[in-house]
C-alpha cells in the first residue's frame, strides 16, 4: 500500500506564491518574527536592522517580503588603510589608528543590502562598521553581528577604529548581499508603531498622536495601473485616517487608502482631492477588514472583505509618488489602529487575482474580517 504525503502551505507562502507572477512589482509588508522570504527576522527593532524586533517592542524595519538575497558581493576589501591585511578571508588589522580603514567598493547607492561578519577578536577601543556613509554599527566585544539598510552617500562598505589610540581586530565571515524590494523604514523612536501578538497572530500597532509610521518612501506608482490590500482595523473612524499615505498636495499626486476626510466613518481610496467612497464602505472601530484600492484602465475600484464597495470610471493615472509611508504622512491622516499586513502592487491586477490576494492576507490575521 502506498501512502501519499502532502504539505500544507501556509498561508505565507500561499500568497507569495500569488504575488511572485507579479515579479518585482509586488511588494508585501508583513508584522512578525521570524523568517520571511529567506530574510531572518522580517521585523526589526532599528531601522539598521541590527537587533530583531520582539513582541511588544518598536518596529524600526520591516523587510518587503517579496524582496530576495542576491549573490554574494565581498570577495576581498579593494583598498586597505596601514596596518591592514586581508588573507584567506580574514581581515586583520594591527594596532590601527582612527579612520584607517578596510574598504570594499560594491554598493550601490539607493539600494538594500544585508552586511553580516564575525569579530573574532577585539584588543580594545570600538571597531566601526559601516555601509555607504551613514548606516553602521560599533562593536566592542567579539561575535555575529548583522546589519541592514540602504547604502547612501557612497558605495563602500568599510571597518574602521573609532579612537585616536591604536588598536588591533580579527574579522572574518564577511558577507555582503543584495536585499531586493522596497523596505518599510522608521529611524526615530518616537515614531515607531509596536509589534503586538494574540493568539499566534502579528500585528502593528500605530497611534496618531504619536505618528507612528514606517516610510517606504522608494515605492513609485505613478504612470501606472496599481492595488493596494491591506488588513486592518481602526481605533478611530474620525476624519482621514490612512492607513498608506504620502506626501502631496494636488490631484493625482499620491494615494491614501483608510477612511476619508469628507465623511467620517467612511472608508475611501483617495488620489487627494479626488476621493471615492460610498455609503457601503461604513466601518466601526476595533473591528477587523479587509481593505481594497485599485486603478485600472476602466476606473477606480474600493472593495472590503472582498466585495465591491464603490467605484467610478476615473482612470487617470498618479502623475508622481512621493514619499509613501505605512501608517500615512500627515498630522490629520496619521493612521490610528492595527495593520495585519500590506500588500501594493504596481500593474494591472484582475477581479480574481485581487480576491485571491484578499483572502489570503484575511488567513494570516486569522480569518479576522470573517470568511468570504
Amino acid at each position: 500500500m502506498t501512502i501519499a504525503l502532502f504539505t500544507q502551505k501556509s498561508p505565507v507562502a500561499k500568497l507569495l506564491a500569488v504575488l511572485r507572477s507579479f515579479g518585482s512589482n509586488a511588494h508585501l509588508y508583513l508584522p512578525g518574527i521570524g523568517t520571511i522570504s529567506g530574510i531572518t527576522a522580517g521585523n526589526y527593532l532599528d531601522s539598521v536592522g541590527t537587533t530583531a524586533a520582539s513582541v511588544d517592542g518598536l518596529i524600526g524595519l520591516g523587510i518587503d517580503a517579496m524582496g530576495s538575497l542576491g549573490a554574494e558581493l565581498f570577495s576581498a576589501p579593494t583598498a586597505l588603510g596601514s596596518g591592514w591585511s586581508f588573507s584567506g578571508g580574514v581581515l586583520t588589522a594591527s594596532n590601527v589608528a582612527q579612520y584607517a580603514a578596510a574598504e570594499a567598493n560594491i554598493l550601490a547607492t539607493g539600494k538594500f543590502y544585508t552586511i553580516s561578519f564575525r569579530v573574532v577578536s577585539i584588543s580594545g577601543g570600538t571597531l566601526q562598521a559601516l555601509e555607504g556613509a551613514i548606516n553602521g554599527i560599533n562593536i566592542t566585544i567579539p561575535g555575529t553581528y548583522t546589519f541592514n539598510g540602504y547604502a547612501s552617500g557612497n558605495s563602500l562598505v568599510w571597518f574602521r577604529n573609532t579612537s585616536a589610540s591604536p588598536y588591533s581586530f580579527v574579522i572574518d565571515s564577511i558577507s555582503v548581499r543584495e536585499v531586493t524590494g522596497i523596505h518599510a523604514t522608521q529611524a526615530t523612536t518616537g515614531n515607531k508603531p509596536t509589534l503586538r501578538q494574540t493568539e499566534g497572530v502579528y500585528r502593528w500597532e500605530f497611534t496618531r498622536e504619536n505618528a507612528n509610521n514606517l516610510s517606504i518612501a522608494a515605492l513609485d506608482l505613478s504612470n501606472s495601473e496599481y492595488a493596494v490590500i491591506t488588513g486592518l482595523s481602526f481605533n478611530s473612524v474620525t476624519g482621514s485616517n490612512a492607513a498608506l499615505g504620502g506626501s502631496g498636495s494636488g490631484t493625482n499626486t499620491n494615494i491614501q487608502i483608510g477612511t476619508a476626510y469628507a465623511k467620517t466613518g467612511v472608508l475611501s481610496l483617495a488620489h487627494f482631492n479626488n476621493d471615492l467612497f460610498s455609503a457601503n464602505g461604513a466601518v466601526t472601530v476595533l473591528t477587523p477588514y479587509i481593505v481594497s484600492g485599485r486603478l485600472s484602465a476602466t476606473g477606480r475600484v474600493l472593495r472590503k472583505n472582498g466585495s465591491v464597495i464603490a467605484s467610478d470610471s476615473v482612470a487617470t493615472k498618479l502623475v508622481s509618488s512621493a514619499n509613501a509611508t505605512i501608517g500615512g504622512s500627515f498630522s490629520t491622516s496619521y493612521f490610528d489602529g492595527i495593520i495585519y499586513s500590506m500588500c501594493i502592487i504596481k500593474g494591472t491586477v484582475s477581479d480574481a487575482q485581487l480576491l485571491t490576494i484578499e483572502r489570503r492576507l484575511n488567513a494570516l490575521s486569522g480569518n479576522a474580517a470573517g470568511v468570504f
